[in-house]
């Protein structure tokens, strides 16, 4: 679970708690590519065909092409059990659910640390890094991680800044 989803079983399940209404809610509109509320019979019950993957493969799914971005495309469709252009539609669809679920709950917000955080974070990064922190002011660093960054198209000046 934590390669696939890059969550554990109670994570997923909180999150599924969340995704799940919304997508029994909503479908996705082919002429658009928004998403819409599905029409419903006069029972209640969603009109047209039953979905090919239930919610708790939909939400795996989405969690599973965020965590690769996508990078083992063969994979996730063997995993599946989905053929490459209803999965990009899938994953679309998910995308789009997913977000308005982590936009309205703010569990999912980014917030700064507390201030004894700060200083705690300030003191470790500053024996990791003493190179960097010169004032002690430093309280997040990011080991390892590709930003894409800007560049000059001039390399003279590129060579100054980095």
């Amino acid at each position: 679970m934590l390669n696939c989803c890059a969550c554990d079983h109670k994570v997923f399940r909180d999150l599924l708690a969340l995704f799940k209404p919304v997508f029994d809610k909503y479908t996705f509109d082919k002429k658009t590519g928004l998403i819409k509320m599905l029409l419903l019979t006069k029972n209640g019950k969603p009109k047209g065909r039953k979905r090919e993957i239930n919610d708790i493969g939909c939400l795996g799914l989405v969690l599973f092409w965020c965590r690769t971005r996508g990078g083992c495309t063969k994979a996730i469709t063997l995993a599946f059990g989905l053929t490459a252009t209803p999965m990009y539609k899938w994953i679309q669809f998910l995308q789009m659910v997913l977000l308005s679920v982590l936009n309205n709950n703010p569990l999912a917000a980014v917030t700064l640390p507390l201030t004894a955080d700060v200083e705690e974070y300030t003191v470790a990064i500053t024996r990791k890094y003493p190179i960097l922190c010169k004032e002690n002011r430093e309280w997040a660093a990011a080991d390892g991680l590709r930003i894409p960054l800007l560049k000059s198209s001039n390399w003279f000046i590129q060579n100054q800044n980095y």
